[in-house]
């Protein structure tokens, strides 16, 4: 649940913008395995309900404070080019207005706020949000993606993106398509994004479309 911009870089490098699944890939949390498994990878999140549009304040200061444009015709503009038109209220519960407020808000509350919510993220381990913790505190945990060289795999795979860190094996199937992985060793499975999808057997990771798993290798 919250906003990493990283994530969206990762979409346009590796599937582009015009592919159907592109939704599966962000909530499937693949891309957030690749952002925090890599060293020195600067990220900024958001957290949830921070919807200050620093853009707009700082053109009213440019535009309107100087005197440059009248604040009628300001505000007439932004009214169809902020990035609020795309801003629906937050979505907290699947109560009235998504809890967002007791009031009428002056942007339509989306549809799909019973199903798709905070409460619901919070109540689920397998959610964006629990995936999301479960991630954060296993690396807190790991020495060797503070301490360890970077391995790339399979550098010129057109799907996989696959590399080592130590002892920490990461893949990560940026396609609609499952992908087998060849793993050596005797690895065991530390954490995944499809706790049902992704096999581990002997020799072989299977990995369907828009996941990601993280292994343990002796």
């Amino acid at each position: 649940m919250r906003q990493l911009h990283t994530i969206h870089r990762a979409r346009h490098l590796h599937v582009g913008e015009n592919d159907a699944n592109l939704l599966m890939l962000i909530e499937n949390g693949d891309s957030r395995v690749r952002v925090l498994r890599l060293e020195n990878t600067p990220f900024r999140v958001r957290e949830i309900g921070e919807f200050n549009d620093v853009e707009v304040h700082g053109q009213w200061k440019d535009d309107v404070e100087t005197g440059k444009v009248p604040a009628a015709s300001y505000l007439r503009d932004i009214a169809q080019t902020s990035r609020d038109n795309a801003r629906t209220p937050m979505q907290w519960s699947s109560l009235s207005n998504a809890g967002f407020t007791r009031g009428k808000p002056w942007i339509p509350v989306n549809p799909n706020f019973n199903t798709i919510n905070v409460a619901t993220q919070t109540s689920k381990n397998s959610s964006v949000l629990g995936f999301y913790r479960r991630l954060i505190c296993w690396r807190l945990r790991q020495p060797d993606l503070a301490a360890s060289g970077y391995v790339d795999i399979l550098p010129d795979h057109p799907a996989l993106f696959v590399y080592r860190r130590g002892s920490v094996f990461v893949a990560i199937n940026f396609s609609r398509h499952v992908q087998q992985v060849t793993v050596t060793g005797k690895p065991t499975v530390m954490l995944t994004s499809d706790d049902d999808g992704v096999i581990l057997e002997p020799n072989n990771l299977t990995l369907p479309g828009w996941t990601a798993a993280i292994l343990s290798v002796p």
